[in-house]
């Protein structure tokens, strides 16, 4: 059919071409099915490289992609995985603070249950150009030919990790409320007032952690809050425990060792102090103020007990330490005296007694260094007569007697005067220069013989007086004599121990011990005889007393003697006095 028989508009109704616009026609469909075909290529090479290269990376990431700005496009599974596994060890790693101002908290994000979502940003990578839709992955292809497709970071956290490292940290340890105290120490009661305590808000910090789990980086700090810990004890509670307190300044009888005295409201107010417990705020004694006050000013009651006591068994010092001293006040009783200060009682309080020595006071009793035989003296005299029972007597009274290191003893104190009611009897004695019968008479000869053994220990002479009429059975110079209230004997010790009188006698003797440590080296070292008036004797007698550190001491005793019986110094009779 040639194409002047082909009427494709016959049809149509419409006018047909004229002949002349044939060849311009035949132009415009060759150009017409040009244009109709080259889409058809193009689309086929395009769809051809998109399905090629879909192919190559069927079982790798596409093309371009990043992760966090990191190109990741073309990596296959273990290579991504490795990447992501990276990734996730030096986010973990990225440090963290949480903000409170003066306490901060340093973590780092693993620390705090902060973690990247690892599974989540592989499937992300691999999905990446890969929506489903085939004309939106045609263009996702293309552009990526000049852009990068960016996977972002997933972060998810772990409440549970937050909270046990948070908890766990040191700073958030609250400050603790200042709660208000009291004490009466200075004499008035005088308050400190509490103050508020401050508690870091763990929830809010949890809190503010767990938000951080989405599609974002984490903030390197979190600023976290603190909430205010009010007192427990509130001002009514603290009136109320003031009142309390009032109410137990009260006077407070007590006794002690028997003896009574009443401490003052004022001294009692100085011992209280408030104390926090379970209950609330309440006035107590402090033990230590409570029990040194009150042993400050009861401590002059004491039981003074009874001295130690020594004898002499065969040469040997056999020590009885007797009742020991007892002072104030056994430690402890403080909660009885807050007890009675409660309850308001009116009787006594018996505060308990306290020993002065820890060991009985047998340290006490060795420090007083009686040891040993110091010195001797013993005097003769005829037996069965009177003045042997008077002797014998005040010998007994005497022995065990100690004289103290500084002491002083005078036997016209201890013994006091003699009379038949203390056993003394009547015997011949000197008085005024002649010789009478006296109750107690003969005891000058234990005065003579204890004279001795003092001077021969060393001691001092506080007051003596010799017989005024010489006798030979005493030694010449050197001895005493008694009477009452005058003259009398007093020794005094200058050593720095103790010392024991022991005395012994038979039927003709009388005995002198004395016993302490040594401490003089003692010798009598000569005697002067001169005219006292114009018929007395005068004797002085001589010693030296040397001391440990090599000092010696000088000195004398006396004795003057008259002419005779009934004679005075200066010759002339004395007139006998009528006992």
């Amino acid at each position: 059919m040639g194409l002047g028989t082909w009427d494709p508009l016959r049809k149509t109704g419409l006018r047909p071409f004229p002949a002349a616009t044939l060849p311009a026609m035949r132009r415009l469909l060759r150009w017409g099915a040009w244009a109709l075909g080259a889409p058809v290529v193009v689309l086929t090479v395009y769809g051809g490289g998109f399905f090629a290269d879909a192919a190559l990376h069927y079982d790798r990431v596409s093309r371009n992609v990043t992760i966090d700005g990191v190109f990741v496009g073309g990596l296959d599974l273990p290579s991504l995985d490795r990447h992501l596994d990276d990734l996730a060890a030096s986010f973990a790693d990225r440090p963290l603070l949480l903000d409170g101002g003066d306490r901060v908290i340093e973590a780092t994000l693993s620390d705090v249950g902060v973690r990247l979502d690892v599974d989540a940003m592989r499937t992300d990578a691999l999905d990446a150009g890969r929506n489903g839709a085939l004309l939106d992955d045609l263009r996702g292809w293309w552009s990526s030919f000049d852009q990068s497709r960016n996977v972002g970071i997933r972060v998810v956290v772990d409440p549970e990790v937050a909270e046990t490292f948070i908890a766990g940290q040191p700073n958030v340890r609250p400050y603790e409320p200042i709660e208000p105290t009291y004490t009466g120490a200075s004499g008035d009661i005088v308050v400190t007032p509490g103050s508020d305590g401050l508690a870091l808000d763990v929830v809010g910090a949890i809190a503010a952690v767990t938000d951080l789990a989405g599609d974002r980086y984490p903030p390197d700090t979190i600023e976290i809050e603190w909430r205010p810990i009010p007192p427990r004890i509130d001002s009514m509670a603290l009136a109320e425990s003031l009142a309390a307190a009032d109410a137990m300044t009260v006077d407070l009888p007590v006794v002690v060792n028997g003896q009574t005295a009443t401490i003052g409201k004022g001294t009692v107010g100085r011992w209280i102090d408030s104390e926090l417990t379970d209950s609330g705020l309440i006035p107590r004694f402090d033990e230590g103020r409570a029990e040194a006050s009150v042993i400050r000013l009861l401590g002059s009651f004491v039981d003074p007990g009874t001295p130690p006591t020594f004898t002499v068994v065969d040469g040997e010092i056999v020590t009885e330490l007797g009742r020991e001293p007892m002072g104030c006040c056994e430690s402890g009783f403080a909660p009885a005296l807050e007890e009675w200060a409660r309850e308001g009682h009116l009787r006594s309080l018996v505060l308990p007694p306290t020993s002065v020595y820890d060991d009985g006071g047998a340290a006490a009793v060795a420090a007083l260094g009686v040891q040993e035989l110091v010195s001797e003296f013993t005097t003769n005299h005829g037996c069965c007569a009177a003045r042997v029972d008077n002797i014998h007597r005040i010998a007994d009274l005497v022995r065990g007697q100690v004289i103290d290191a500084g002491g002083r003893f005078s036997i016209n104190e201890f013994i006091g005067k003699r009379t038949r009611e203390k056993g003394f009897v009547a015997a011949g004695v000197i008085e005024s220069g002649h010789f009478v019968d006296d109750v107690g008479g003969g005891i000058s000869q234990f005065a003579t013989t204890m004279f001795n053994a003092a001077f021969f220990a060393g001691l001092d002479f506080e007051a003596y007086q010799s017989h005024s009429i010489y006798l030979k059975r005493y030694p010449y110079g050197r001895e005493a004599t008694l009477s009452f209230p005058e003259p009398d004997l007093i020794v005094t010790n200058p050593t720095p121990y103790s010392m024991l009188i022991w005395t012994d006698y038979t039927d003709t003797s009388i005995t002198v011990q004395l016993y302490s440590t040594p401490h003089f080296e003692v010798e009598q070292t000569r005697q002067s005889t001169f005219r006292w008036g114009k018929a007395c004797r005068r004797v002085n007698t001589y010693r030296s007393r040397t001391a440990p550190d090599g000092e010696v001491l000088e000195d004398f005793v006396f004795a003057t003697y008259r002419p005779g019986e009934g004679r005075d110094c200066n010759g002339r009779p004395t007139p006998k006095p009528k006992i």
